[in-house]
């Protein structure tokens, strides 16, 4: 156990942001970030990347073992595409201040010195694939708050078809979304209002000031209009300027961002995604394009596996149109995985 630190670490409130990506996180993130007291940095995913490789870093209670995960994941940090703002990487830092010797406990302390570092109370993380991390949080003594952001799902796989990251066949992108979903539903339902919220990205546009107040009320945190004025930011310029992906964040509100699906997606694209999440659709109270499939569609293992085949060559040709920088963006953290990934010898498939 580390020494106890001072009461300024005591007071900090931890919030986490689940569902899955491309439903408007980093809107919500860069609006979270116009209130005092916040610090709301872009997720370089610490758990998703390393939660695989931990054990080959060998027993953390070794001092060595323990000071070359913490190193590598500042340096990775560092690389994240889109920087942190008064940013604290010094593994000696980190060593010294966390609590426990594992994943979580150097996860916690990042966050929680930048926090610090950025004179913030609240730190939200934005690492939707987290959500498969909650049971791990929760058994840990890790309790963060938890918001449940929404959006259509046929949206968020027409946003995923268009950026670097992510599946790109209609059946995976629906699959993903239904089970993300759901996974978020349950832990919303076992938490309760004290600890959990849902929010639907498309009432954020409409209603913002309605939506971040309702989050302020269950955190305790002091609302203000500043939101309105998040693409003024310097998060979200340099956001914006960190890849195609994020570039709407340089722009005021886009009211009519939702429902593109429908001009941009063809009707059979359309109906497999219903096919697969059309329930789930239903349910959150979206309309459905093809209301016969409130019942989910099973599917042969032979068209899963044809779905796979072309779902790869999808990705494939996808990254060869990536733009150079959005490429660069990306590489130092590339890099710097292969290399531990070398020096542990782990095997790629992982």
């Amino acid at each position: 156990m580390r020494e106890k630190r001072k009461d300024v670490w005591k007071d900090l409130v931890p919030v986490q942001i689940i569902g899955t990506q491309r439903s408007g996180s980093n809107l919500l993130r860069v609006m979270l970030n116009q209130l005092q007291g916040v610090f709301a940095p872009h997720p370089p995913h610490i758990l998703k990347t390393f939660e695989p490789i931990v054990s080959f870093y060998g027993d953390l209670s070794v001092v060595d073992n323990f000071r070359d995960l913490v190193t590598d994941i500042c340096h990775f940090v560092e690389r994240n595409p889109v920087p942190w703002l008064n940013s604290q990487f010094d593994p000696g830092q980190i060593i010294h201040h966390t609590k426990e010797r594992t994943l979580l406990g150097i996860y916690l302390t990042i966050h929680e010195v930048n926090a610090v570092a950025n004179s913030a109370r609240y730190w939200f993380n934005k690492s939707m694939r987290n959500v498969y991390f909650i049971d791990y949080f929760e058994k840990n003594g890790f309790r963060p708050y938890y918001i449940h952001l929404i959006r259509d799902g046929r949206d968020v796989a027409l946003s995923f078809r268009k950026t670097i990251v992510g599946e790109k066949h209609m059946y995976h992108l629906a699959r993903q979304w239904r089970d993300d979903q759901e996974l978020s539903n349950y832990y919303v339902e076992k938490f309760g209002k004290s600890r959990a919220i849902r929010v639907k990205y498309e009432d954020l546009l409409h209603q913002p000031q309605r939506e971040i107040h309702r989050i302020c009320e269950l955190i305790g945190l002091e609302y203000s209009n500043n939101i309105l004025k998040f693409y003024e930011s310097q998060d979200s310029r340099i956001t914006a300027a960190s890849g195609e992906m994020w570039h709407n964040l340089s722009k005021p509100l886009m009211k009519n961002n939702f429902n593109k699906y429908i001009k941009e997606l063809d009707p059979g694209e359309i109906e497999l995604f219903e096919k697969v999440a059309g329930k789930l659709l239903f349910e959150y109270g979206y309309t459905l394009e093809n209301s016969t499939h409130i019942t989910p569609v099973n599917f042969s293992i032979d068209q899963i596996r044809e779905f796979d085949y072309v779902n790869s060559i999808l990705k494939k040709e996808f990254l060869k149109s990536v733009s150079e920088k959005d490429q660069q963006k990306r590489h130092k953290q590339d890099q710097l995985l292969k290399q531990i990934y070398e020096e542990k010898q782990i095997l790629k498939s992982l």
